[in-house]
This record gives C-alpha cells, structure tokens and sequence, in this order.
C-alpha cells in the first residue's frame, strides 16, 4: 500500500509547500494533492518553484478540465518534467463545488460543455482523448481520474493511470475498476477506543461525510485498510477531518505506516500489508 495526502488543511503557501514536502517525503510518502480551487493562487507555480530533485515525492496537482485547454496542459507537463522528471501526477476532476459553479457561469466560451455534470463527464472524455493523442510516448506523467458514476469510471478505465474514489464509492464500485493503480481517498478518526471513536463520528455536524471516514482506535483503522488493499486499492490518499480536534493523530498513524512501505516510485506498486 502507497500512502498519499491530501494537503487541504496544510499551509499551501510556498514556504508551507516547502516544509511540508520535507515532512512527508522523509516519511516515505507516494504524493501529496494540491487541490484546485478558482479562488486560489496556482499551485502549478508553486510547485514548479518549491520541487526538490533530491526528493521521491511527487505533486499531484488537481484540475479542472474547463479551466484549461488540453495543448497548454501539456505544455505545462512537459515544462515541468524538464524541471524535475517523474514528480508530476495530474488529478482530473469534472465535478465542481459551489463556487466553481459561480465560475461556469460567467465562462467567456463554450459554456454548454460545463453547465451541468452529464456535459462536463462527457466533456472530461474528449478532454483526456485529445491530452493522450499529444502527450509526449515518453512522459513519465500519471494521471489520477476521479470517478463517481459508470461514465466517469469507463473514463478512468480508458485514460487514466490511476483510478481514485472516495471511500464509499469504491466500497460500491471496485469490482468495476480496471486500473492496476487503485486510490482511495479515506477520512480517518483515531481514538484510544471504539466507543470513543464512534462518540465522535457520530456527532460529527456534516452527516454526508460519515459515508466516507473510517474510524476507531490504530490497529482498527490498519485492519479497514487492509481490508481495502485485499478488495484492490493499492495507494490511500489521507484526508484529515477540519472539525476534527483529533486530526494530528491521523497524521502520526499514516506517517508511521507510510514508512513502514518501502516501495519503489512507479506506476505499478506491489502489494504489501501492514501489521
């Protein structure tokens, strides 16, 4: 199992980048996920700026097919693989929240594509078409595909190099995946007990997440996710819980289990179970 995290409550700013790619490349890390929002700085700048050659962790940097042309991001893979080669993993994602919603309102062109999920879905297809057909055979590139439905799922299967979803849906739909690389994105909450893991689960304010977080105490949350590897998933991408005043357990756990897997950098990990 590849362990990967999810940077959404971390300090993204080039000095925070900075230190947390130190952080987690010295514990053994595959990835960390910039995420993408419209209303941020670019983190493809940051990256570029921040990558350390003398590192194995790679930036997997999130993206929106309708804020980008399938020629430019190639361009920017391949400037950024002359800066640092096989760092660089693409998260491809056509569902939107509420403010990028805001944003596909007031496209200057092809508003049509965006403006509901069936069009983006079939949009994001023909997107990564197109970005295969012109990618260099060489690159070293990987792109991640976040899958939801049947649609989005085929997508993946067709040009992805690895396949990622929440971990409800891939309780749901492993079995359709064809990916040899399998993410599952997991929201872990870690006490001493189960009771005192399942009081805080419980009482968490947005119900919708629950589906999606695994919790009680260490070995617990090793078991579910050995549970995962054995149903296919080769990599766990970590996202701690913001309302949860007990993340920095989350990130001791998986710091410690991180370094436990000693796996080469490449596109198809071996499978290893930790105990």
């Amino acid at each position: 199992m590849r362990y990967n995290w999810f940077a959404r409550l971390d300090d993204t700013s080039v000095e925070g980048i900075s230190s947390l790619c130190k952080e987690l490349d010295d514990k053994n890390y595959y990835s960390f996920l910039f995420t993408y929002h419209a209303y941020d700085s670019d983190n493809w700048i940051k990256a570029a700026h921040t990558i350390q050659k003398d590192h194995k962790i790679k930036y997997m940097i999130a993206i929106r097919p309708y804020a980008i042309s399938p020629e430019y991001l190639v361009m920017m893979i391949n400037a950024f693989e002359e800066i640092s080669p096989n760092r660089l993993m693409i998260n491809i994602i056509c569902g939107l929240g509420t403010d990028e919603e805001n944003i596909i309102d007031n496209l200057i062109l092809n508003k049509e594509y965006f403006d509901n999920y069936a069009t983006r879905q079939e949009y994001t297809r023909s997107f990564m078409k197109k970005v295969r057909e012109i990618l260099p055979k060489d690159s070293k590139v990987e792109f991640v595909l976040s899958a939801l439905q049947d649609y989005d799922i085929e997508t993946s299967n067709m040009y992805s190099d690895c396949n990622v979803m929440f971990y409800s849906d891939f309780i749901k739909n492993h079995n359709k995946v064809k990916s040899k690389v399998n993410m599952v994105v997991v929201m872990p909450i870690i006490r001493d007990t189960h009771q005192e893991a399942k009081e805080q689960y419980d009482s968490m304010i947005k119900k919708g997440i629950q589906m999606d977080t695994i919790y009680g105490t260490e070995s617990e949350i090793i078991d579910q996710i050995n549970n995962l590897e054995k149903m296919g998933a080769t990599d766990i991408l970590v996202n701690a819980h913001k309302i949860n005043p007990h993340s920095y357990r989350v990130r001791l756990l998986m710091d410690k289990l991180a370094s436990q897997t000693k796996l080469p950098h490449s596109n198809q990990p071996d499978a290893i179970i930790i105990r």
